[in-house]
């Protein structure tokens, strides 16, 4: 990591990761107006959720829930609320959102 800051100039961040790192197949994904990479290796599949079908269960107001899929609950992850927790989110019944199912060590959750 170089960094290089000059006075009424700003402040350049350089950072350099080997390139076995900078190959790895990745899924981009936004919240919050930041970029997030899902390794491709833990991403089962995405699910199209409309607008009119928000998640019916919730765990706890901040950042847990879960979705019925295929018959069976998958446990849910708020992103927004994760990076910005306290903060009242509203789900986008104007839009489509999608749900990332991931797999972490043998353990399905969806990251909404």
């Amino acid at each position: 990591m170089e960094i290089d800051s000059r006075a009424g100039k700003g402040t350049t961040l350089r950072m350099r990761i080997p390139l076995t790192l900078a190959i790895i197949p990745a899924l981009i994904v936004r919240s919050l107006n930041q970029s997030f990479a899902l390794p491709q290796g833990a991403v089962v599949e995405l699910v199209h959720i409309p607008p009119s079908r928000p998640p019916r269960h919730r765990v706890d107001r901040e950042c847990a829930g879960s979705n019925r899929l295929r018959g069976k609950l998958l446990p849910l992850v708020f992103l927004d609320r994760l990076l910005m927790p306290g903060v009242e989110h509203k789900m986008a019944a104007e839009r489509d959102n999608f749900i990332a199912v991931l797999d972490a060590d043998g353990r399905r959750f969806g990251l909404w």
